[in-house]
This record gives structure tokens, sequence and C-alpha cells, in this order.
């Protein structure tokens, strides 16, 4: 019989990659999602509102749940914690309570101590239970794939495309990047047991794109040249707060644009390095070797 794998979040680019990459590698792959993302999965109705029981889970006979969904709609403490944190914390202890063999929680290299964020602070409350749960915690860069993937990488190539685009101060914030086939590829080795680790695992290429260089690149892939506008992160930060207020919407959030300014200085490669995992540098071709272990 083919493995099984839980994931939620499979409606986004992140969770829809690894779930078709879990596909190809021949697992049975069982959405929980408030929507179905592909009709010819199975599919159990969950929100982060309303967590599954342990029996629920234990049925399923899993080998692995790996936890993508988050929901990007409050943007007040209260409720990103009541919602993301309460709903994601529910959904551990439900899956370990179960026995399912592996646990993953995706959480974000935006998440380290003392990040001003509250999208890093709520991922880092999730990461303190995910590791008393025993369960592994994966920190992936900004995900990319082929020019019709989704996610803020396709964001950016949206925007590179205009004739200007605005830039949060001079561009200079660098950017991880991390290719959708080699997040896969760890993923797999953590469900299948081939890959341990203590604390959270950083996933990146550590070659730093500063947003400036990323954009014109993103540009040049489409032939575009665009000019660069800058306009200070505390104006662009305002203006998203009088949005959120209004419920005007725009194309970034304020925590966003604290994410972006108030990055991790020093985001850990080294784990990653000492486990062998190398990845592909932004913008190679797709044909190159995936994650591989030395």
């Amino acid at each position: 019989m083919k493995p099984t794998l839980i994931i939620t979040g499979a409606s986004g680019y992140l969770g829809g990659s690894v779930a078709s990459f879990f596909e190809s590698a021949g697992w049975n792959v069982f959405e929980f999602a408030r929507r179905q993302a592909n009709p010819a999965r199975h599919c159990e109705s969950w929100s982060l509102e309303s967590p599954p029981s342990p029996d629920a889970l234990r049925k399923l006979n899993a080998q692995a749940l790996i936890h993508c969904a988050w929901d990007f709609g409050p943007t007040k403490w209260s409720l990103i914690e009541q919602r993301n944190v309460v709903g994601s914390q529910s959904l551990l202890h439900a899956a370990a309570e179960a026995g399912v063999p592996s646990i993953v929680f995706i959480s974000t290299i935006s998440a380290f101590t003392g990040c001003r964020s509250l999208y890093g602070r709520a991922k880092l409350a999730v990461e303190r239970t995910a590791a008393q749960l025993g369960a592994s915690v994966i920190r992936p860069g900004l995900t990319w794939g082929s020019p019709r993937s989704g996610g803020m990488i396709n964001s950016l190539r949206a925007s590179a495309t205009r004739p200007v685009v605005p830039l949060v101060d001079r561009g200079q914030y660098p950017q991880y990047l991390l290719f959708h086939e080699d997040l896969g590829s760890v993923l797999l080795q953590l469900a299948e047991s081939r890959l341990s680790f203590s604390g959270p695992l950083t996933l990146a290429h550590p070659q730093p794109w500063p947003l400036h260089d990323l954009i014109l690149k993103l540009a040049a892939d489409q032939g575009r040249n665009p000019i660069l506008l800058p306009i200070p992160s505390s104006l662009l930060k305002t203006l998203a707060i009088a949005g959120e207020a209004l419920h005007i919407p725009l194309p970034f959030r304020s925590d966003s644009i604290v994410s972006l300014v108030h990055q991790d200085p020093a985001p850990d490669f080294e784990t990653a390095h000492r486990l062998g995992l190398l990845f592909r540098p932004f913008g190679s071709a797709p044909t190159q070797s995936r994650v591989v272990r030395s």
C-alpha cells in the first residue's frame, strides 16, 4: 500500500507544491482543508478554527502530517493568536496523540529570537509547541518554481512587468530563496525517516538576493527594464495600516513591511550544511540536481 501524507494548506502555492511532490514520489495525499485543492485527492473538511480529533487522524493511518496552512486575514495579535497559533497547536497535539510517526510544522525564515513581526512571533509560538511534541520545524526561505508558480515570488514577478515598480526603501533587504522541489525533497526525507535534526531547520540557498536585484532579475527574465522607485518603509507601513483599518485591499500588509525591514541578521544555514543538504541557486534550470546529501 502507498504511504499516506496528511497535509494542510494544499490550496496555497507552498502546500500545493509539497502535495504534488509527494504524489510524484508515490504517496497517497490526504488534504485537510476548508476547500479542496485537488478533486482527485481525499479531503477532510478542516480549518484552523476546528481542529481534528486524534481519532479522526488515527483512522487515516498516515505516515506523516505536514502543516502548511496559515490564515493571513487577521491583522491584530489577538485574532492571529486565536486562529493561527491555537489552531496550529491543537492540530499538532492531535497528531501527536494519534501517533503520527512524522509531524512537520512549516514555519518561516522570518521567525527568529527577537523578531518584530506578528507573523514571526506567531510562528515562533507554534514552533515551541512543535518542539515539545517532538515534531520537526522547517523554516523555508522565499519559495520559487516555474514562471507559473504562485506565492510571493509570483507577486514580485508580476510587479516586475510594470513600467515603474515601487521599492521598499532602496531595496537593500536580502531575500533567501528555496526551489520548491528542494523543499519537497527534504520533507520527503523527513517523512521516510531518512533525515533527523534538532531545533528549527532553515532551508534556502545561502546566497542573498537584495530585493532590488531580485526584481531586476525577474524583470529581465520577462524582457522588461522597469524604473525602480524607492519609497520609505515608514510611509508604506502607514499606508498599509490605514488600508487595513478601512478594509481597503492592498498588495502588501503592514506586518510584511515589518518582516522585510527587521529581518534575521544571521539566518542559520550551518545546520543544513552539516546535514549535507545542498540547494540550487535562484534562477537555475529546474533540470539540475535536486537536494542532495553529501
